[in-house]
């Protein structure tokens, strides 16, 4: 497949991926202080589905250039995830197991039988597929699951896509598929959280969906920009009137309607420079925030949790809101912090290390 690598970034992908972390960290603050301090905050499933839709178009955009130079490489393209994905999640998980093999900042409530099973599911990424073990370690690494179906997946949805020639029948394909999984699982799929419902193919349209934005905005053509307006307008007057339907289904197609216009636009607003010099700085942190968004996922509720449990019971008596709102404050910037030296002491390194050793 061919496949050619633009060195530049799109900024404003990257400050979408550092919004869309903050907003997983905002959610999982408003949980741990147990206040629903921001009402909002209870619908963390729009930053994951953003996420996904991020995923699909950073993994699609390479091989949608116009002057191929490469061909894909199934073992290289494995390869290249284990070497992005691998090395930090392991080591998060070592430290999780081990805080609660001793005990430290929690109780110990697990047995040795059940926290290596705990850590094996995780391990092997099919810890989603079972009640017990999708939360138990850190409530945030649920999607990692979803993620690496989407991975496996990803070189059968490419030859699709290219076989099809059109990134929007490409994606009303995938969405009918998706539809059909979906009225099929309700109708006569299990209601607990097993195998059959932590498959990842009822929420498929998230990641074809960045894919379809991929094979358009590659293209660069006079028709882009129209296009993905288009996209962009349908998907929120659709996502909105969506989210008024008395149904689950209909509350899960609007969000994912609406987290596509927003990521459209985010893309956008990444073609344009910010030419005050204040706003630029902004933008440059946003962007770095959102380049180390792994680590901060990684480590953000196992950090902020920690700290909760510390701090909660003695602002919550002495200083009332103000104090739950300080906690809610001080859960942020910890997980940012902590996201920043997990990214410099584990994440970066352990990668590089990998990718030497895998040659």
């Amino acid at each position: 497949m061919p496949v050619v690598i633009e060195r530049s970034r799109n900024t404003g992908v990257d400050v979408g991926r550092a919004l869309a972390c903050l907003f997983v960290v905002s959610c999982h603050a408003n949980m741990a202080i147990s206040a629903n301090f921001i009402w909002f905050f209870q619908y963390g499933p729009l930053a994951l589905m953003y996420f996904m839709v991020i995923c699909g178009f950073v993994l699609a955009f390479p091989f949608c250039q116009p002057k191929p130079k490469e061909t894909f490489d199934l073992a290289l393209y494995f390869k290249k995830r284990a070497i992005r994905i691998v090395p930090a999640y392991y080591v998060a998980i070592s430290l999780v197991v081990a805080v609660k093999a001793i005990g430290i900042a929690c109780e110990r409530s697990h047995s040795a039988s059940e926290l290596l099973w705990q850590a094996g599911s995780h391990l092997l990424f099919i810890h989603e597929w079972f009640g017990n073990t999708a939360y138990a370690l850190n409530p945030a690494w649920h999607s990692m699951t979803l993620e690496a179906q989407y991975y496996a997946l990803f070189p059968f949805l490419l030859f699709a896509f290219i076989r099809i020639g059109s990134p929007l029948v490409f994606l009303a394909t995938v969405t009918f598929i998706s539809l059909a999984y979906a009225a099929l699982l309700a109708r006569f799929g299990p209601t607990t959280n097993t195998l059959i419902a932590g498959l990842c193919f009822n929420r498929i349209f998230e990641f074809a969906a960045g894919m379809t934005v991929a094979g358009i905005f590659a293209a660069r053509g006079e028709s882009m920009r129209p296009k993905l307006l288009g996209i962009a307008l349908v998907s929120m007057t659709t996502g909105g009137f969506l989210l008024h339907m008395e149904s689950d289904l209909g509350g899960l197609l609007g969000m994912q309607a609406l987290v596509l216009s927003a990521f459209i636009a985010f893309l956008f607003l990444g073609t344009r420079k910010a030419t005050i010099p204040g706003i630029s700085s902004i933008i440059g942190v946003g962007a770095y925030l959102g380049r180390i968004s792994y680590s901060t996922f990684l480590v953000h509720a196992s950090v902020g949790n920690a700290a909760m449990k510390l701090l909660l019971p003695f602002v919550k008596s002495s200083w009332g809101i103000w104090g739950v709102a300080g906690s809610f404050a001080a859960y942020i910037v910890l997980a940012h912090a902590a996201g920043v030296v997990f990214f410099t002491l584990v994440e970066r390194p352990g990668s590089k290390l990998l990718s030497r050793w895998l040659g």
